[in-house]
């Protein structure tokens, strides 16, 4: 396995070393490229809060008996390193040369969950992600020429995103919310806390793509929303990176109260989706 400069995480190397050396001994000569995409080609790779996702090139689209073994791979893949996730999907080059939407159902895995024909991240994120950013971890570099970038399509499935899926995902938010107070201690904490951060880096993310055209990891999209936007935002933004980095930030601006945190940050994703919306393109 080749090793990009810099290297990824030694969680990354672990399991794309042990997939591979599977993948090799099930299927031999089947895995032709393995590139990751995602956060860690932000330098921004958190254990204990970021996945693992990569796109797998074939040397040909996978017989039945093929897709078998390469669900039995991750199989064995989640008995060795349950943690963290290993998602993504199994395509070729020419599928990447095209646009996602007519490449045709996958093998794919999330959340160990594997199909033998999915669409999991088959979407013009990635498709953009992995044209600029990909790490190679077996094969070459991939550049804008391998694979299909569509700019205006980016935008157009980024918005598409906020009013099919965070609008409706917001309101179950909502309801999560409510049933806070009536939850133990440990547990509303920690769900105030996933809703925290996934949801104002995930909505910030959004906007930083809409407001500038290019993606970015979580983190840096916190750090631009909290440049750009009004500075009544700032103390649920910092909450979330404190949250996704660890206390070695510091404490947490809300103390104890898991309640007002969430509010705060369901207030600033409502607000942030209808600004992505509102601008331009």
């Amino acid at each position: 396995m080749q090793l990009p400069d810099p290297a990824p995480h030694p969680e990354i190397l672990r399991s794309a070393e042990s997939y591979l050396r599977l993948a090799d001994r099930a299927v031999p000569g089947l895995v032709e490229g393995l590139y990751i995409h995602g956060s860690p080609t932000y330098g921004d790779y958190c254990p204990g809060h970021s996945d693992i996702d990569f796109a797998a090139v074939l040397r040909h689209r996978p017989s039945p008996d093929e897709t078998a073994l390469l669900g039995s791979v991750l199989d064995g893949l989640r008995d060795a390193h349950p943690r963290p996730y290993f998602d993504g999907f199994h395509i070729t080059r020419a599928d990447l040369a095209a646009p996602p939407a007519v490449c045709p159902d996958v093998p794919c895995v999330a959340e160990w969950r594997h199909e033998p024909a999915a669409r999991h991240g088959l979407d013009p994120v990635t498709w953009h992600e992995l044209a600029h950013r990909a790490i190679a971890l077996r094969g070459p570099r991939l550049t804008p020429a391998d694979v299909h970038d569509d700019p205006a399509g980016l935008r157009a499935f980024t918005r598409d995103n906020l009013d099919t899926y965070w609008r409706p995902t917001l309101e179950r938010v909502r309801a999560a919310a409510d049933a806070l107070p009536g939850l133990p201690e440990e547990r509303a904490a920690a769900l105030s806390a996933q809703i925290t951060e996934w949801c104002v880096l995930g909505m910030a993310r959004l906007y930083h793509l809409l407001a500038t055209g290019r993606s970015t990891s979580k983190s840096g999209a916190g750090r631009h929303a909290r440049a750009v936007l009004d500075s009544v935002w700032h103390p649920v933004i910092d909450e979330a990176l404190r949250l996704r980095h660890g206390t070695a930030t510091g404490p947490s601006p809300y103390g104890a109260d898991p309640v007002v945190r969430v509010r705060d940050a369901i207030a600033f994703t409502a607000v942030v989706l209808d600004l992505s919306l509102r601008l331009p393109g």
